[in-house]
């Protein structure tokens, strides 16, 4: 993902390790210059 909203990337993230989809292996996160914006950078790996 490029840019996407903090608190909705967190929702997705959780949701989806929750219910046993994911496993988030790495990730790298930094601020955007837009309000409540992240640029993100997930490696996720399937359970």
């Amino acid at each position: 993902m490029d840019e996407i909203n903090f608190d909705a990337l967190m929702t997705m993230l959780g949701e989806l390790e929750k219910n046993g989809y994911i496993n988030v292996a790495e990730a790298n996160i930094s601020k955007s210059e837009k309000t409540g914006m992240v640029k993100a950078r997930i490696l996720v790996e399937k359970k």
